[in-house]
């Protein structure tokens, strides 16, 4: 017998007509007699005669009249103890295996028992989301070579990159046995289960246990305070403590060649660049890394950089309303992404160096972008991970402008190639 904790949108009901529904009741009957199994959901139907008051930070068992438990995510997630809420019952209810009934409920649930996840057995539901969809008209398009198809490829990867980590976090995923797994398989996603296979499987942990070696990290931060400075000190100009390595920008020598040599002379897994006056997070670097890690074919990726003269409330609303969420992903302009950037550094062997031609990092970035997406990898913005900056920066104009033509000049102004 296992404790088996089921999560979907709805509670469960006797007679499902939807196809969420009857999937959830499937499950259910099929594990009941020889499992203890709990329901919990997100969506709670609001009684407008109910006027008691209650405990609204902790999840109310409802007893149904088939003699069902079942709780409400809405009770837990109230007042911002969503995180202390959901461990806790998982703990107290001794859950060894967790259902998703799909995606976007292991999206909402995962990151706040990312803890847990590696003594917990993961099923994922993937039958009602829209990679089945693209994934059964994947082949078809691609054979077609229509030129439409560029628009339901690009919307695939997206939502695929949004996918890797809770095919990376789940023991098994299921899906109907027509699916086309093509796109999974070339992702080394193998781990794919029928629905009816569920018994076997609730109390078969599979999942490899992640690889918990060291990655190696050189970080790189850029002082653009003193641009104007005559100094040619090298020893002053760059300064390196404990893997860090601080370049002080000045007119007369390349940002762009400090900023190859140093990556020349590390052999690190990982570079980070950004500029001196981001504040980071808590566990931020950290978190990127562990993103960027879970596809081959993610080259880089950035935080969300938040711009404001109040510091302070800033961290405040920072850790109290992030959605922690970590498969929130999407793209964004380049110029946008400099401010911050988190690089896997067997790239740079890929594709080269940055190009030193460029006066500012911001364009010799977008340049290494544009050279990314020729090989058909990719970055993206990690929307749940951010940083801070003030507004009061100021940024050379005039360079600025002289790099956009240059950019312009090396690939043509309207012949960037960014398709994933």
């Amino acid at each position: 017998m296992a404790n088996i904790l089921i999560v979907g949108q709805k509670e469960l009901v006797q007679n499902p007509i939807f196809k969420q529904d009857q999937n959830m009741s499937y499950f259910y009957n099929s594990l009941k007699d020889e499992n203890e199994v709990t329901i919990l959901y997100v969506h709670k139907d609001v009684k407008l005669n109910d006027k008691t008051e209650k405990d609204e930070t902790k999840a109310e068992e409802k007893e149904v009249n088939f003699n069902v438990k079942q709780f409400c995510i809405r009770d837990m997630i109230k007042n911002r103890m969503f995180k202390k809420n959901i461990n806790s019952f998982i703990q107290n209810n001794k859950i060894e295996t967790i259902i998703f009934m799909s995606p976007y409920m292991a999206r909402l649930v995962m990151p706040y028992i990312e803890d847990k996840i590696e003594k917990l057995n993961i099923i994922c539901d993937f039958r009602l989301t829209n990679i089945s969809l693209f994934l059964n008209q994947y082949q078809y398009e691609k054979e077609k070579e229509d030129p439409s198809f560029y628009g339901i490829y690009k919307g695939f990867k997206i939502h695929f990159l949004q996918m890797l980590p809770i095919l990376q976090y789940t023991d098994n995923i299921v899906l109907d046995g027509d699916t086309d797994t093509y796109l999974l398989s070339s992702q080394k996603v193998n781990n794919i289960i029928l629905p009816e296979q569920i018994k076997d499987y609730v109390a078969k942990k599979t999942k490899i246990e992640h690889n918990n070696k060291k990655c190696t990290l050189t970080e790189i931060v850029i002082n653009r305070n003193n641009y104007f400075s005559n100094t040619d000190n090298k020893d002053i100009r760059i300064s390196e403590k404990a893997g860090t390595y601080l370049i002080n920008e000045t007119k007369n020598f390349s940002l762009i060649d400090d900023i190859n040599s140093i990556i020349k002379s590390n052999k690190s897994d990982y570079v980070v660049i950004r500029n001196n006056k981001i504040e980071i997070f808590p566990n931020a670097i950290s978190l990127l890394i562990k993103n960027l890690s879970l596809n081959d074919n993610l080259a880089l990726c950035s935080p969300v950089v938040f711009f404001s003269r109040e510091r302070n409330n800033l961290r405040t609303a920072f850790e109290n309303q992030r959605f922690n969420n970590f498969s929130n992903w999407n793209e964004s302009m380049p110029l946008v992404f400099s401010e911050c950037v988190v690089i896997k550094a067997k790239f740079f062997n890929k594709v080269g160096l940055f190009d030193n031609r460029f006066k500012t990092f911001d364009y010799a970035l977008f340049d290494f972008i544009l050279k990314i997406y020729q090989i058909k990898a990719y970055y993206c913005v990690m929307n749940d991970i951010s940083v801070f900056k003030p507004m009061n920066i100021s940024r050379q104009i005039s360079l600025f402008k002289e790099d956009k033509v240059f950019l312009c000049e090396k690939w043509g102004e309207s012949s960037f190639n960014m398709e994933i």
